[in-house]
């Protein structure tokens, strides 16, 4: 193990380092500068073409990159032709909406080797494992005829499921830019890791709870070690890699190792605190505050100058990223509104449709869209009375918002999860909101209970691609 420690030095990490971890006489490391580039192996070379999709709407359209997994709303044609267009088909009468998701979540399996203390789906390896193939790859059918961009398959852990591999070969033939959220966790001699390289996967990304002590606690004893060996091994392989952790007050104080330790192999870090949802609805103390989160933003945020290679987001940045803002509006009628039901969709286990991944297991039937596939799935973002409530009241929320004072200051703004579990009484007040401005209340409509519709013909005009 080579070392430029041990007095407040930097603790650079080397091929032998990846399947330990910090040892215990490295607490006293900073941890502030990037290891020796030298220190860390180069990946084996993937062909990888940098590819811009674009799709057509109402005001122009939308310009997708599928390397970054990031869009820009285009007035008009693109400046430059993109690489390739989405097949043209009849807008819909609606301006207000964009003509399909952007990014659907799909939890494939609520099934998983680990059972995790703050997951939010309560996950573990007697779990539901859901719906059966076929069903499956005829929703990755609606989606492709829906023209949605960006598929992110989720669990549970989705490599649990035996048909795993089938479901995501389906989708990379159909052309969706392809992300898979994983522990990587996988048992000894497994062709797991070979299969997740061979599908070229636009984004690949391992949960990191925190240091060995902190992540084992969190995901069971063992589970440290066993991801951060994947994680070497997916980059040697030249997967693009990005770690997802949940801050707690447990493992806040070790950002800073995190990121210098991952820094070398991942191409994104996301930092975002944990929300009252499943088996997290149990750890209240573990709940950052308000001045923790913003502090921890601060200080995360900082380390970006340090780290140029690696793009670190804090502070909910993954929702503002993928929310439509005011400066997206003067050349549409679409309306400011937070991602959920506006640019994302989730889709559950059980084939039942969602405005997020969170919202199944809040405790809170009034938010469930519809059940596929007694539902179409186009029906449900363009005609369902309920989703257009639930825009609705996410609008009002954000007028709340922007209302107030530390808006984009400390804040970062609507968490939808955070005010579904206020409403449905997980939490007596939002501890990441500080307004004392009165919340809007939803109103789910009338005919809520009645979302079933006809499957409707949506085929496209030629190949997607």
């Amino acid at each position: 193990m080579h070392r430029r420690c041990p007095n407040n030095g930097i603790l650079a990490f080397t091929r032998a380092v990846w399947p330990a971890l910090l040892e215990p006489d490295n607490a006293g490391c900073d941890f502030r500068t990037l290891p020796n580039p030298t220190d860390v192996p180069e990946p084996t070379a993937l062909e990888s073409i940098i590819v811009k999709l674009f799709r057509e709407e109402h005001f122009g359209g939308i310009l997708f990159d599928t390397d970054s997994l990031r869009y820009t709303f285009v007035s008009g044609k693109p400046e430059s032709p993109p690489d390739r267009v989405l097949p043209v088909r009849p807008l819909p009468s609606r301006t207000d909406i964009l003509s399909a998701p952007i990014r659907v979540y799909f939890e494939i399996t609520r099934r998983c080797n680990l059972t995790c203390s703050h997951c939010f789906v309560s996950s573990g390896p007697r779990s539901y494992s859901g719906i059966p193939t076929d069903l499956v790859l005829r929703i990755l059918d609606d989606l492709h005829e829906m023209n949605v961009f960006d598929l992110r398959f989720t669990g549970g852990e989705p490599t649990f499921r035996d048909d795993w591999f089938q479901i995501l070969s389906r989708a990379k033939a159909f052309g969706f830019a392809l992300s898979l959220n994983t522990n990587g966790v996988y048992p000894r001699g497994s062709t797991i890791i070979d299969q997740l390289l061979s599908l070229e996967l636009n984004q690949l990304t391992v949960s990191i709870d925190g240091l060995r002590d902190t992540h084992d606690r969190i995901r069971g004893h063992g589970s440290f070690d066993s991801s951060i060996e994947s994680i070497d091994r997916l980059y040697r392989g030249g997967a693009p890699l990005r770690t997802n952790t949940v801050l707690t007050r447990d493992n806040v104080a070790e950002v800073p190792r995190l990121i210098s330790l991952l820094a070398p192999v991942v191409k994104e870090m996301n930092f975002f605190y944990m929300r009252p949802v499943g088996r997290a609805v149990n750890l209240p103390s573990q709940h950052l505050d308000f001045d923790q989160h913003f502090r921890s933003s601060q200080e995360t945020i900082a380390l970006r100058a340090a780290y140029p290679n690696v793009r670190i987001m804090h502070f909910e940045q993954s929702f503002t990223e993928r929310s439509i803002l005011d400066e997206e509006l003067p050349f549409a009628d679409l309306a400011m509104a937070p991602p959920y039901g506006s640019t994302t969709l989730g889709l559950n286990s059980d084939g039942s449709m969602w405005p997020h991944g969170y919202t199944p297991y809040q405790a809170s039937p009034v938010f469930r869209l519809g059940q596929y596939p007694d539902v179409n799935l186009n029906w449900v973002w363009h005609e369902s009375p309920l989703l257009d409530a639930i825009r609705e009241w996410l609008r009002r929320l954000m007028e709340r918002c922007r209302t107030c004072s530390e808006y984009r200051s400390r804040c970062a703004g609507l968490n939808f999860e955070m005010e579904v579990a206020r409403t449905v009484g997980h939490i007596a007040a939002n501890p990441y909101c500080i307004s004392d401005a009165p919340v809007p209340r939803f109103n789910p409509p009338i005919s809520a209970a009645s979302t079933t519709k006809p499957l409707h013909d949506i085929r496209s005009v030629g190949p997607m691609y």
